[in-house]
């Protein structure tokens, strides 16, 4: 301990490892860290300083390097500026040092694990997981291959278990799309085949239209053999996991899972897994232990039923309490449709208030967290914390988080630790306060000061409508001030002579008189891509010569350069070919130049003539990267998908060509247009936000209120088709169609990036009532048969519209896309609109009304159908026959939709029925008579038959016997 006081000890406010980082002495750090200094510790009178922002603001590159490669922090922000900010300003490419590092520590690794040298690597793996660039197990290394494809070749399969242990993905593939298993069978490495299917490698890839099981026909390899007694040995390990975890020996069935992690959920012979048996069992030390391994406590067994739905039935409380605190869902509902309150209900257990004490004992959790940061006691909170991730942002029996409580105590040092752990700073409490309030209404500078250093938004309102700078004026407390000075960075502080015993000029440091000033800026050498402890070298070449060309790691371990011979046989593949959801780095088709370029700018509005030109084309460009610290007036978790660009455009088809070329980021641009911006919603592809049309050259002109879709988009060709969608949307006027006002693009980009994104933005009629799923499904609210009838009869008039005038299907019909105008249930008016066009297609387009769309519950049988077993000989049939009944699948999900609507059972798949009873129309409409009746009973409420059966003609299995739009209006008018 006195040797690690002796390393941080302050000397002028400045530590030993700051000095020498600072002066760029690489020997003197790297002595310093292996004797234990701290190398996050904070220098300066305000504790600003960290030895990486020396090294950055003196561009010493290799103790950078070295400081990366050692753990330090590149996420935390201090004076509103991260490290990558620093860096820029330093003309310093952060991002590819950590490239660097990166790809050096993982050939490292690859190095130590194909010797054999398991210990040596497992150091090396966990050293990286303290780093900025995380676990490097599946990461690429300066050959393009991982770890695994490697030892795979070198048919290794004590590596590969031992990999697959640690953690590794056996079907990991490296950049061509090759995985470890396609190169061992290319091979024949039988060993390493045997090895990678007994970890559950992936036998379903596909290279170059070849698959896994064709390539080792060509090659000689009995694959399915192979399988065959592999399988064999995993039912016996899954027999025996289950056997262990039963008789509580978790030492060997921890050893089981190291070897195959999904043995875990796996069902044993006996059609059960480890979990139910546990619980059948009722062995609590097992299901605990089972927890603490990552077992899924909702994974069904035999009839559908999960381990808390068998501990409710044999009333087994405490396993029910520990499967409700690890997040068991109680609305699964089994094959009979019974879920855990049905259950419950029968056998007289008291659910409710069971949930009621597990939630009672996670407060008390949170209470002993709460206190133990408020004593400063962070061991105790640690261990809690390590046992409880969520604890961290949860509040307490008085509705307070740990950090709030900090703040009002004036805690410094817990608000520290709580931030360095993942607190949320803007997490807030009652009446919307956030910790920032509380320290300004406190009159606490010093925490005030600190808050805002590690990024306190002093923007946000409370419940009262005040933000930081209201409360401040209502307390007299100079807040400005405060932030003023958070905001300006203090200079660096340079070490006293006497501090510099080891000062040297790094060979890659630009030189000057004054250390503090640098005049020249350094060039960025690329290091030695070699592994310093000597490298493993290739020869050899490929014996295949009727499949594609292996990319082959070293055959020979050697202590020498780590080279690739290709043999003559090789062939040059596109990289798009293997573009795949597990591959994960799929890259667009285009490549880019890295030049700045202007945004390519289109508008449509719908007052405007052309109708939407189905031949603009987007090209491609590359815009800056937005300066990160650039302060944005959105919400700021929301928005963090688009705050990270900028882009250069011209504004809006108002806008005059002097604005042509401007940097400005999205919140810039959108503002230029709208005001009184805020998020509606947001999806995996973009957000959705409200705000007021800025009305230019009229003044006085009253507020138009929008709903504003960004969506972000990869592919330029995807772009392209949706914007022309988005074209054909803005000329729809109907009364009950979602009125599109404008669309536009502004395409975006960062710098150096391989793929590129661009945003759409639609401008659309802002809906104030959400949809009818949020309304009356969620909050089982009934309507009335008139009601029904009203909506039902507008869906259909706008469907007629867009069939017959527009030649447009919708494709994802359901409650969630029928949004609410305006309603006054009293009066019996309810105003609905057709919504969410994002899946609509031209009927004409035969590669969009015939591709699968759509939600899967509200999916047709056909379409459900040729999902699941179109074949590419009978493809142009199937696809003429899905365009043939575009309508009519439309016309499912709307039957589908009221079915809901007079049912409110939104979990009964009508196709998944239809299926069930292999297309029996009498047994499908009895089950879900059964339903409709029984919600009727429920809620004393009641629809006539001529309605219900118009919804079942809508739910017909032949397409060509539904009702069209058109036929379910007349029988509405009748």
């Amino acid at each position: 301990m006195s040797a690690v006081l002796d390393v941080d000890a302050l000397d002028s406010n400045q530590t030993p490892l700051y000095c020498a980082a600072y002066n760029g002495d690489l020997d003197r750090v790297k002595a310093l860290i292996k004797k234990g200094a701290d190398i996050e510790k904070l220098v300066g009178q305000g504790q600003w300083w960290s030895a990486l922002q020396a090294a950055i603001t003196q561009k010493h590159l290799n103790v950078i390097k070295y400081l990366i490669k050692r753990g330090a922090n590149l996420k935390t922000s201090l004076f509103g500026k991260t490290p990558f900010d620093w860096a820029n300003e330093k003309g310093i490419n952060l991002e590819e040092i950590i490239k660097q590092c990166k790809t050096e520590m993982v050939d490292k690794f690859i190095y130590l694990v194909r010797l054999d040298k398991f210990e040596e690597a497992k150091k090396v793996l966990e050293k990286s997981k303290k780093t900025y660039f995380g676990n490097i197990i599946d990461q690429l290394g300066s050959q393009q291959m991982t770890a695994m494809y490697c030892v795979a070749f070198d048919n290794k399969s004590e590596a590969i278990k031992w990999l697959v242990a640690q953690g590794a993905n056996p079907s990991h593939p490296i950049s061509q799309g090759y995985t470890p298993l396609f190169v061992a069978v290319s091979q024949k490495k039988d060993a390493a085949i045997r090895a990678l299917l007994d970890c559950g490698a992936d036998t379903s890839q596909t290279i170059q239209n070849l698959t896994i099981f064709q390539l080792a026909a060509r090659v000689g390899v009995d694959l399915v053999a192979i399988l065959k007694e592999v399988s064999t040995i995993y039912n016996a390990l899954v027999d025996e996991f289950v056997l262990c975890v039963r008789k509580c020996n978790f030492q060997r069935a921890g050893e089981i899972l190291q070897r195959r992690k999904d043995i875990i959920d796996a069902n044993a012979s006996n059609n059960f897994n480890a979990l139910y048996c546990a619980v059948c069992d009722q062995n609590l030390p097992a299901v605990n232990w089972l927890i603490e391994k990552g077992v899924n406590v909702n994974k069904a067994c035999v009839d559908g039923i999960t381990a808390c739905a068998l501990a409710v039935t044999q009333k087994m409380q405490p396993i029910i309490e520990l499967l409700i605190e690890h997040k068991a869902d109680l609305t699964i509902k089994d094959v009979d449709g019974f879920d855990c309150y049905a259950r419950a209900q029968y056998v007289s257990v008291d659910l409710k208030a069971i949930s009621e004490r597990v939630k009672l004992k996670k407060q008390h959790i949170v209470h002993d967290f709460v206190v133990a940061v408020r004593k400063n006691s962070y061991s105790i909170a640690e261990e809690i914390l390590r046992k409880h991730p969520w604890v961290i942002d949860e509040c307490d029996n008085n509705q307070l988080t740990a950090l709030y409580c900090c703040v009002c105590d004036g805690n410094i040092t817990g608000i520290e630790w709580l931030l360095q752990h993942g607190a949320n700073i803007e997490k807030t409490v009652i009446q919307n306060i956030t910790p920032l309030h509380a320290a300004v209404s406190k009159k606490q500078p010093a925490v005030v000061k600190a808050l805002l250093k590690r990024g306190a938004n002093p923007t946000i309102r409370d419940g009262s409508g005040f933000d930081a700078f209201g409360r401040a004026k209502y307390e007299g407390f100079d807040l400005d001030s405060l932030v003023k000075e958070c905001k300006t960075a203090p200079h660096l502080i340079a070490p006293a002579v006497s501090d510099m015993p080891h000062q040297t000029n790094s060979p890659n440091t630009a030189t000057s008189s004054n250390q503090s000033t640098l005049q020249t800026q350094p060039m960025i050498t690329q290091p030695n891509q070699s592994i310093s402890q000597d490298s493993v070298s290739i020869r050899g070449t490929s014996t295949i010569q009727t499949q594609p060309t292996i990319t082959q790691p070293n055959q020979s371990v050697s202590p020498h350069e780590v080279s690739i011979r290709a043999g003559s046989n090789t062939v040059t593949v596109d990289p798009n070919a293997f573009n795949s959801i597990k591959a994960g780095n799929t890259l667009p088709p285009q490549q880019h130049s890295l030049e700045s370029n202007p945004v390519q700018y289109s508008s449509f509005s719908s007052g405007s003539s052309g109708g939407g030109d189905s031949s603009f084309v987007m090209t491609n460009t590359m815009v800056r990267s937005i300066d990160r610290s650039a302060v944005s007036d959105f919400p700021t978790d929301e928005i963090s998908m688009y705050n990270s660009r900028k882009s250069s455009s011209v504004s809006s088809s108002n806008s005059t060509l002097s604005s042509f070329g401007k940097t400005k980021t999205i919140e810039e641009l959108m503002q230029e247009k709208y005001m009184n911006i805020s998020l509606i919603g947001r999806g995996g592809f973009g957000a959705v936000f409200k705000c007021d049309k800025i009305i230019k050259n009229r003044k006085n002109a009253p507020a138009q209120t929008r709903a504003v879709k960004l969506i972000e988009f990869v592919s330029t060709e995807d772009l392209n088709r949706s914007l022309r969608e988005a074209f054909r949307l803005c000329g729809l006027q109907h009364d009950n169609v979602l009125k599109v006002h404008d669309a536009y693009v502004l395409q975006m980009g960062s710098a150096g990036s391989l793929s590129e994104k661009n945003t759409m933005c639609i401008e659309m009629e802002f809906i104030p009532c959400g949809d009818l799923a949020e309304k009356f499904l969620k909050k089982k609210v009934c309507l009335s048969n008139d009601l029904i009838k009203h909506c039902l009869r507008c869906m259909c008039d706008a469907l007629v519209y867009l069939y017959e005038e527009k030649q447009m299907v919708h494709r994802d019909i359901k409650p969630h896309n029928i949004m609410i105008r305006s309603m006054d249930l009293e009066q019996g008016k309810l105003d609905v609109v057709l919504g969410d066009f994002g899946l609509a297609k031209s009927v004409g387009d035969s590669a969009s009304s015939a591709s699968f769309a759509g939600t899967l519950q509200y999916m047709s049988p056909e379409l459900f159908m040729m999902q699941q077993g179109m074949s590419e000989e009978h493809e142009e049939e199937d696809q003429e026959t899905l365009r043939k009944h575009a309508h009519a699948s439309d016309m499912f999900a709307l039957g589908v939709t009221f079915y809901q609507l007079i049912s409110l059972d939104m979990v009964t798949s009508v196709t998944g029925l239809i299926m069930k009873f292999m297309g029996d129309e009498k047994k499908l409409f009895a089950a879900l008579r059964e339903k409709i009746a029984k919600n009727c009973s429920d809620n004393s409420i009641s629809y006539d038959d001529k309605l219900i059966d118009l919804i079942f003609e809508m739910l017909r299995r032949d397409p060509d016997e539904r009702l069209t739009a058109q036929q379910v209006l007349d029988a509405l008018n009748e």
